[in-house]
């Protein structure tokens, strides 16, 4: 899972799109992963990152 998760990042460093895709796993990813108070910290920062770049273009 988490070299899966590597090689698409890598790959997301290509394709922009791709980008956006890779953050929304990694929000659910965390989420579901670790239920602790830090994990839903982690994924409405990461949440934030998704919606301030996608207003930015």
């Amino acid at each position: 899972m988490i070299l899966f998760m590597i090689l698409f990042a890598m790959a997301c460093c290509f394709v922009p799109p791709l980008w956006y895709a890779f953050l929304v796993v990694a929000l659910i990813f965390f989420a579901v992963a670790s239920p602790g108070p830090f994990a839903w910290i982690m994924a409405t920062g990461i949440g934030g990152a998704i919606i301030i770049k996608a207003q930015e273009g």
